[in-house]
C-alpha cells in the first residue's frame, strides 16, 4: 500500500490551515506604521470605534478620584484579542492625597477582528452593580 499520495494530503491541509490562522493572527501584520503607533485611549473615546493595528499595543487611560474608593475595573475584556501588559497609576498633580490620579493599562493585540473592552467605576466592597460610570470602546483590529 502506498502512503505517500496521505502524507502529501496532510501535509496540504496542515498548511491550508496555518495559512487560515494566519489570517486572523497578528503573525500576517505588515504594516509597519500601524504596528509601531502608540494608540492612547482615554474617556473622551468612550463608546467609539478605535482601529488598532494587529501586533500592536495601545494605552487606556482614565482618571479616578484617590481617596474616596473608587477605581475602574476592566469588566469585559476578550482575551483571545487583547493581553493586558501591565497597569499604573500616577498623579495627576503633585500635593495633597486624595486628589485625581491617572489609571493606565497598556495592551497588546493578539489577532484581527473586531473586539471590545468595558470597564466600570466603582467601590471594590460595593460591587460594579454600583458603579457610578462606565467605559466602553469597540477596537478594529486590523
Amino acid at each position: 500500500m502506498n502512503v505517500l499520495p496521505g502524507i502529501i494530503l496532510c501535509c496540504c491541509l496542515f498548511c491550508i490551515s496555518c495559512s487560515l490562522a494566519q489570517k486572523n493572527s497578528c503573525a500576517a501584520a505588515t504594516d509597519k506604521d500601524i504596528l509601531q503607533k502608540m494608540i492612547i485611549i482615554s474617556e473622551q473615546d468612550n463608546e467609539k470605534e478605535i482601529a488598532v493595528g494587529c501586533g500592536g499595543r495601545f494605552e487606556i487611560e482614565m482618571e479616578q478620584t484617590g481617596g474616596t474608593g473608587y477605581a475602574w475595573h476592566i469588566t469585559d475584556l476578550n482575551n483571545d484579542y487583547i493581553r493586558l501588559l501591565g497597569e499604573e497609576t500616577r498623579p495627576m498633580s503633585e500635593g495633597a492625597v486624595g486628589r485625581p490620579v491617572k489609571k493606565i493599562w497598556r495592551f497588546e493585540t493578539l489577532k484581527s477582528g473586531t473586539t471590545h473592552i468595558v470597564m466600570k467605576n466603582y467601590r471594590v466592597w460595593e460591587g460594579a452593580d454600583r458603579a457610578i460610570g462606565t467605559f466602553s470602546v469597540t477596537l478594529l483590529i486590523r
